[in-house]
């Protein structure tokens, strides 16, 4: 699954988004994540059932092996 996660500057977590795509356009409106001063993007791939996760401290869990060391 297809995931980006957005860090901090000191490289902690600071959001996920489903997917590659910060921005799409749709019956003329646009959307898109905004990042703040420091902020990084990263394209990950992640196991699928980290979709399937409900808990959010078990997400913040099992996402946290996947942010890129820096």
């Amino acid at each position: 699954m297809k995931v980006t996660i957005v860090t901090d500057s000191l490289g902690n977590l600071v959001g996920t988004v489903a997917g590659h795509n910060l921005s799409s356009k749709a019956g003329g409106l646009e959307a898109g994540i905004a990042m703040g001063p420091g902020q990084k993007a990263h394209a990950v791939e992640v196991d699928d059932a980290l979709g399937k996760i409900k808990d959010g401290n078990e997400f913040l869990d099992k996402v946290k092996k996947y942010i890129p060391k820096s």
